[in-house]
């Protein structure tokens, strides 16, 4: 394969994605379509299972009482929300515009802003409700008695609210000019940098919490009848928070790791020299973030057997 220069790279991205030049590298155009109609068979598949997964994890919990107060399972109907926002917008858009390229329509760049703007807010949506998960678990290991009371549905339906006003702001912004862009950029990276340093700082004090927490538990006591005594509620309870806070960061990871490969991408695309691989990884990068909506939900259900458990009872009313 021949390889190509900054220039020229420039040129096939402008090729393949907005311009109405003919192609002239039939070799690349053949790859470049039969990535684009995998893709497209691809996101169809993950867009019918984002949506059955999501929507039966949202309509188990809005459907069962004894979760939808609980907390730890509002986060999660927020969470799942978000995705699904994702799986039914985001997703046609990106679906529509795959089949466009294959049809031979390549003017398609006001619907790819549309897209990248409907994908950072729904993106931006998802990452607070991942904070907010991770405040909830930091407050139930570090300091569970204040716990009840500082982490409420009414504190997170307002912040859940705030964080979607600043999303929406800050995409209108964006779509301004330049000048705004730039500062769309610098204000969400700051942002970024901020809520991944919160969440590192939360993680690193429940690790080192359940390991000192654990060894104090495992410490003989002289208590009579030990096992329905106060030590036995506290570890209990403990057990219990520390758990969800494992769900709880295998989440959080898998968000993290989703956005891995489109970083790494952007890093390193300038070293890429074979034109071949480096239209592959430009039309892949990104579809990992879009995965990870579908594995929310199989890790919600994998860490809640009471999900699986009342999911299960619903089906079941449905069928009778």
């Amino acid at each position: 394969m021949a390889n190509i220069t900054d220039g020229e790279r420039k040129i096939s991205i402008c090729l393949f994605y907005a311009s109405h030049l003919e192609i002239s590298n039939h070799n690349l155009l053949n790859i470049f379509m039969t990535n684009r109609i995998v893709q497209l068979v691809f996101l169809s598949l993950l867009l019918i299972a984002t949506v059955l997964l999501n929507g039966i994890s949202v309509v188990t919990i809005l459907n069962c009482p004894q979760l939808k107060s609980k907390i730890s399972y509002f986060l999660i109907l927020v969470q799942s929300g978000a995705d699904l926002v994702v799986a039914m917008t985001a997703m046609p858009i990106h679906i529509w515009l795959s089949a466009r390229h294959i049809a031979g329509i390549t003017k398609c760049m006001k619907y790819q802003r549309l897209f990248s703007s409907l994908f950072d807010a729904t993106v931006g949506i998802s990452f607070f409700s991942l904070c907010a998960m991770t405040y909830d678990r930091y407050m139930g290991v570090l300091f569970p008695f204040r716990h009840r009371t500082t982490v409420t549905k009414k504190k997170l339906v307002k912040f859940q609210f705030c964080s979607v006003m600043m999303t929406s702001v800050m995409i209108a912004i964006n779509s301004i000019n330049s000048f705004t862009m730039k500062l769309y950029h610098i204000f969400s990276t700051a942002l970024v940098l901020i809520c991944f340093s919160f969440i590192a700082f939360a993680y690193i004090k429940i690790f080192f919490t359940a390991r000192r927490e654990t060894l104090s538990l495992q410490q003989p006591v002289d208590i009579v009848n030990q096992e329905s005594g106060p030590v036995s509620k506290r570890k209990r309870r403990f057990l219990r928070e520390l758990k969800l806070a494992k769900s709880c960061f295998l989440v959080v990871l898998a968000f993290l790791l989703s956005f891995a490969p489109p970083i790494i991408w952007v890093i390193t695309r300038s070293k890429v020299k074979n034109e071949t691989v480096y239209v592959i990884l430009e039309l892949w990068h990104t579809k990992s973030t879009l995965i990870n909506t579908s594995v929310n939900s199989l890790l919600f259900f994998w860490a809640k057997p009471k999900l699986r458990i009342e999911a299960a009872n619903l089906f079941r009313k449905l069928r009778g």
